[in-house]
């Protein structure tokens, strides 16, 4: 977070402008980045960790492939679901503290089914105006979205050595909360 302190002073002309970070990474740093820039407001949007895990640990796998000739998805999805699991619980306890009102939550399949609604919603809640630009840069980035233009990868969570089951009993604090209904596992009938 202090380099983000150094960045803004080394650049003038970001004085007074937003810093917009996307990474799960911050979440085991709310706290710090809350207490140095005291308007920070988290943009939360909520995945059943269901479905977030096996695809997480897909995704893993994916990057870890890169490097490896062997890859053991059952190690690599116990260091993950551990990871998490603690990332999560993390998340929720520094929520408590920092206060409800830093946060815009939303559902990650709201965001997925109408990005342009929820985008709009999320600068309504911010007080932001939709400029031109941003009009511009929402339509880019649903155009570039678009699920058809991305491969499906293999996101089954028994690959990775955990199941349902184990996914709602675990994280059951994170669903709950965030009111996660019972659903089919990816590539499960409903």
């Amino acid at each position: 977070m202090t380099a983000l302190k150094c960045l803004q002073w080394q650049a003038p002309e970001r004085r007074g402008k937003r810093w917009i970070l996307k990474s799960p990474g911050h979440l085991s740093a709310l706290e710090e980045v809350t207490t140095l820039f005291p308007d920070t407001r988290i943009i939360m949007p909520h995945r059943d960790p269901v479905e977030t895990l096996p695809s997480y640990c897909s995704m893993e796998a994916t990057l870890y492939g890169i490097a490896s000739d062997r890859v053991d998805p059952v190690a690599l999805g116990a260091q993950w679901y551990a990871k998490l699991q603690r990332l999560l619980g993390d998340y929720v306890r520094r929520r408590d503290t920092i206060g409800e009102n830093r946060f815009v939550d939303i559902q990650y399949s709201d965001l997925t089914r109408d990005m342009d609604g929820q985008v709009r919603s999320i600068f309504s809640r911010l007080g932001e105006a939709m400029t031109p630009e941003v009009e511009q840069s929402l339509a880019r980035a649903i155009a570039d979205n678009a699920r058809d233009r991305r491969p499906r990868h293999d996101y089954r969570a028994e690959r990775f050595g955990f199941d349902r089951a184990d996914i709602e009993r675990d994280f059951a604090f994170y669903r709950e909360r965030f009111g996660f209904a019972v659903a089919s596992m990816p590539g499960e009938a409903a």
